[in-house]
This record gives structure tokens, C-alpha cells and sequence, in this order.
């Protein structure tokens, strides 16, 4: 008599907890998307209105008696401050890419994913945060081939700027600081760092 072996237990399934993403990484994912959000909408405010705040700032610089002896002409100066403008918002986007893509790839586990986010977080602390804050603040001129024209420059660019741009620009900075502290701390915490382990 032939002895029919019973049949195999079938393999215990994953519990659902065990693929459940933590609220750690949904906040830091969030939070990502959030600094994106507020650099491609300044990136769009720059984009807009860099042309009126280089003609504003040309024309200021005009009519200023004491910068009728600077080496530069106004018209080179506005077509430096509009370069300088457009190169920020350019960067402001790339940012807010590599803010998307790796948001993304951190929601689906992707641990290779998590080590760029943590770079991106650093990276924008320490370079976009903090050093567009210390420029703002301590940089008080600004320097064309060596020549120094005090704050006339920086007056006429900061005065042709909208309010809601300026201030666009400190939410960015802002978000770049504590969000990224914050995306940081999410993503080290032992809930997030167990996900990217399964």
C-alpha cells in the first residue's frame, strides 16, 4: 500500500503590517514634495519677472547720479542681474526635480533611493538653506569685475522685486532649511530604516 504524504502547509503570507509604509516616510515624503512645490512656484516668479526687475533696476541705476562713474554701464549690469536671475530659477527647478524623483522612489522602498534623499537633505541644509539665508542677510554688495558700487545694485534689485516673490523666496529657503532637517530625521528614524530593509 502505497503511503500518500500529507500534503505541505502552504508558506506563511507576509503580514500586512510588514509592507505597510511608515508614517515617518509618508511625512518625509510629503515634506519633499512640499520644498518642490515652493521652488517651482518661485522658480516661475523668477522666470515671469526677471525681465522687470532687471528694467527696474537698470532704470534706478540711471537715474543715480553717484553711478555715473562706474566702470559698467547700467545695461551690462541689468543683463548680469538677469542672468544671475534666470541661473537661480534654473536651479531652483533642478532642485525641485531631484526633489520629486527621489519622493517617489522613497514611497516604493527604494533604498538607494533613501541614501540620495539624505544627501539632497544635506546638500540643500547646508548650501541652499543656510547659504541663501547668509546671503541675504550679510551680503550687502554686489561686485562686477572687482568693482564694488556699495548697495546700489542690490537696492535697485531688491526694490524692483514684487513682495509676494520676496516672499516666495523666503518660504523656499525657509522649506529648504526645516524641511530638509526635518526629511532628514524622518528618514533616519528605526520605522523608516526597517521599510528600506525588507
Amino acid at each position: 500500500m502505497v503511503r500518500v504524504p500529507p500534503p505541505h502547509p502552504p508558506p506563511p503570507m507576509p503580514s500586512e503590517g510588514a509592507n505597510r509604509r511608515p508614517t515617518s516616510l509618508m511625512f518625509a515624503t510629503l515634506t519633499m514634495n512640499l520644498i518642490a512645490l515652493a521652488l517651482i512656484a518661485t522658480a516661475i516668479g523668477v522666470f515671469a519677472l526677471h525681465g522687470e526687475v532687471a528694467d527696474a533696476a537698470q532704470e534706478a541705476l540711471m537715474g543715480d547720479p553717484s553711478f555715473a562713474d562706474a566702470a559698467w554701464a547700467a545695461d551690462e549690469i541689468a543683463a548680469i542681474v538677469t542672468f544671475h536671475l534666470k541661473a537661480t530659477a534654473a536651479i531652483y527647478l533642478i532642485f525641485a526635480a531631484f526633489h520629486l524623483t527621489l519622493s517617489a522612489l522613497d514611497h516604493f522602498g527604494k533604498r538607494s533611493a533613501r541614501i540620495l534623499s539624505l544627501i539632497l537633505a544635506g546638500v540643500s541644509l547646508a548650501c541652499c538653506g543656510i547659504g541663501g539665508i547668509v546671503s541675504r542677510i550679510f551680503v550687502t554688495k554686489m561686485s562686477f569685475m572687482r568693482v564694488d558700487y556699495d548697495d546700489q545694485i542690490s537696492d535697485a534689485v531688491l526694490a524692483a522685486t514684487p513682495v509676494w516673490l520676496t516672499a516666495l523666496q523666503w518660504i523656499s529657503l525657509a522649506l529648504l532649511i526645516f524641511g530638509s532637517m526635518l526629511v532628514f530625521i524622518l528618514l533616519m528614524v528605526p520605522a523608516s530604516r526597517e521599510y528600506f530593509r525588507r
